[in-house]
């Protein structure tokens, strides 16, 4: 059991590092996470989603991409969280291809060509955002020492999220779900050579 036990952390982690891969080769946009649960015991629970363009797809995706591993069976199925991501994965996939293609209307975006604007945007908004931020917190005018002036800009960020999730209805477990997936997004994708890396150094120069 004790043997187990050390190989969960890494099977953590080989999990989320096959959960980028998968995400990175679906043909669709594609977000698989792995969240930590605290309800009904605790446990950890692996959930596969595909940016849906059509109402169809959002429903033929319900009570699919979805696997509970509790405490109690994390020890036994460490090495089979790899699959398993695997698993969630392809089955949302799968359902999403089963559906009818939708006959494309001329002229007019779809939604799926929506969701990836949105994504290019987010991505473009970071960009300047932090570039912003890093102008601000390292203003000769501010007496602030670095990790101070970081926390500053992580306060601002949280403002900003809490601001775009209120006009849009979003819950704050949904927003608390979101920036913990992009927090675990980061530390497996922030090597040396990632632009997040150079941020990173940035706001705490």
């Amino acid at each position: 059991m004790m043997e187990n036990r050390k190989l969960v952390g890494p099977a953590i982690a080989a999990a989320l590092t096959r959960a980028r891969k998968v995400e990175d080769r679906a043909p669709r946009t594609l977000r698989v996470r792995l969240h930590l649960v605290t309800e009904n015991g605790g446990g950890l629970q692996i959930a596969a989603r595909v940016a849906a363009g059509t109402d169809d797809e959002l429903i033929v995706q319900e009570n699919k991409g979805r696997r509970f591993i509790s405490w109690d069976e994390l020890d036994e199925t460490a090495d089979q969280l790899v699959e398993i991501v695997e698993e969630v994965a392809e089955e949302v996939l799968s359902a999403v291809q089963s559906l009818p293609r939708p006959v494309p209307r001329s002229g007019k975006s779809t939604n799926i060509e929506i969701v990836e604007r949105e994504t290019e945007l987010a991505d473009l908004c970071a960009g300047r955002v932090i570039g912003a931020a890093h102008t601000v917190i390292n203003d000769p005018t501010v007496s602030l020492d670095a990790a101070a002036r970081a926390e500053a800009a992580m306060m601002a960020g949280v403002k900003l999220a809490a601001l775009s999730a209120f006009s849009i209805g979003v819950r704050a477990g949904e927003l608390l779900k979101e920036l913990e997936s992009e927090l675990g997004n980061l530390k497996q994708r922030c090597t040396r050579d990632h632009p997040a890396f150079s941020m990173h150094r940035k706001l705490h120069s």
